[in-house]
């Protein structure tokens, strides 16, 4: 069943159009393309380091989210990271 067909979508569907396009696996959900930007870390860096490396791995999630919201982008050909080294880990 399509969100869209819901006698509510056409009062939300101009507000929450990402919402609406994952529900209906028109895209992606933002955590798969979390998954999608690796990032480099150790165990024993030190808080200043790891945000540096989380504001560099939000620069790269913020562009390919973009790149996939506006079809730019197609996740599925690209690798999902390792667990531990990606956006989410951090």
């Amino acid at each position: 069943m399509s969100l869209k067909n819901l006698w509510i979508s056409k009062y939300l569907k101009d507000d929450l159009p990402w919402y609406f396009a994952v529900a209906d696996n028109e895209k992606p959900a933002k955590f798969l393309i979390a998954d999608r930007v690796p990032v480099d870390f150790s165990d024993d860096d030190n808080v200043d380091t790891l945000w540096s490396r989380f504001f560099r791995a939000e620069q790269e999630f913020l562009r390919l989210w973009s790149d996939v919201r506006y079809n730019d982008e197609d996740i599925t050909e690209r690798n999902s990271g390792n667990r531990r080294s990606s956006v989410r880990a951090l």
